[in-house]
C-alpha cells in the first residue's frame, strides 16, 4: 500500500530524528532534542524515480505541446492586441487610469483625455496630457529599469568602456534581447545630443530588417517584416531628440525591480 502524506511526513520525521541519534552516538557530541517536525528545510539535489515514455511517444507529446503553445499565444494577442497608434502600452495607461473611476460615486479629477483624437499614444505628449487635464500634485520622475541599473554599473565602473558597452542591445550586460522586442543597436533613452546619430543607425537597422523580412515573409508569415517595421517606427523620433523604445525585460524578476517603482501601488 503507498504511503498517504501523513504517514510519510510522520515517517520522514522519525528517519530524521533516528538520524540525528545516530550522528550523536558516532560522533559524541549532544544530540539536539526538539518538539518541533523535523521536516527540511534547505535545498539539496537529489534524483527522483521517474517512468519516461518511449521516444516516439515523447515526440508526439512535444508537437502537441508546441501547438497548444501557439494556440495560447494566438488567444492572447486576441486578448491583449498591440497597435502602435491605439492600443499601445500608454494608452492602456490612460485608459485604465480614467475608466477606474465610477461616476456615480466618484468623479474623476480632471478632464478625461479623448484618445481616439489625441496624439497621447506618445509618451512624452501623453505626459504632457496629463498634466493638463488631470488634477495632480506635479511630477516625479522615476528612471527605468534599464537606467538605474546603469547608474549604478558606472558608480562601479566609471570607465568609457563600459558606457560604449552597454550602449550597444548585444553587449549590454543589462538587457538580454527577446522576442517581444523589434531589434535595434542602440539604446537612445540615455544620451541627447548623440541620439538623432543613434537614431539614424536604429533607423538603418530597421529598414535592413524590412528589407530581410520581405525575403522571409514566406517562411515566418511576416513576423520580420512587422519587426522591421516597427524598428522603423520607434527609430523616426530619435532623429528628432525624441525617445519611445526603452526596451523590455520579460526575465526581471520582481525582487530586481526597484522599490520605489511601488509606491504608488494600492496598499491593498
Amino acid at each position: 500500500n503507498e504511503l498517504t502524506e501523513k504517514e510519510y511526513q510522520i515517517w520522514e520525521d522519525a528517519s530524521n530524528r533516528a538520524f540525528e541519534f545516530q550522528e550523536g552516538i558516532q560522533t559524541s557530541i549532544p544530540i539536539r532534542v526538539t518538539s518541533e517536525k523535523l521536516l527540511p528545510q534547505r535545498e539539496n539535489k537529489f534524483l527522483i524515480p521517474m517512468y519516461l515514455p518511449e521516444s516516439s511517444i515523447l515526440k508526439e507529446y512535444l508537437i502537441f505541446a508546441r501547438q497548444r503553445e501557439k494556440e495560447y499565444h494566438t488567444r492572447l494577442k486576441k486578448l491583449y492586441p498591440f497597435r502602435i497608434l491605439f492600443e499601445n502600452c500608454t494608452t492602456e495607461i490612460l485608459k485604465n487610469a480614467q475608466n477606474s473611476f465610477d461616476q456615480k460615486e466618484i468623479n474623476f479629477p480632471g478632464k478625461k483625455i479623448e484618445l481616439n483624437f489625441s496624439l497621447s499614444f506618445i509618451p512624452f505628449y501623453a505626459s504632457y496630457s496629463v498634466s493638463n487635464n488631470w488634477n495632480n500634485e506635479g511630477e516625479k520622475i522615476l528612471l527605468s529599469y534599464r537606467r538605474k541599473k546603469l547608474v549604478e554599473l558606472l558608480k562601479q565602473n566609471p570607465n568609457l568602456k563600459t558606457r560604449i558597452l552597454e550602449s550597444f542591445t548585444f553587449s549590454s550586460s543589462i538587457y538580454k534581447p527577446n522576442k517581444e522586442d523589434h531589434f535595434f543597436p542602440l539604446f537612445t533613452d540615455d544620451v541627447f545630443w548623440g541620439r538623432p546619430l543613434y537614431g539614424t543607425v536604429n533607423l538603418a537597422a530597421g529598414f535592413g530588417t524590412s528589407l530581410i523580412g520581405i525575403f522571409t515573409l514566406p517562411f515566418d508569415k511576416g513576423e520580420k517584416l512587422q519587426k522591421g517595421f516597427q524598428s522603423l517606427f520607434f527609430s523616426l523620433p530619435e532623429l528628432v531628440f525624441f525617445n519611445i523604445r526603452k526596451g523590455t525585460f520579460p526575465s526581471v524578476s520582481i525582487k530586481e525591480i526597484p522599490e520605489e517603482l511601488f509606491q504608488f501601488q494600492d496598499e491593498d
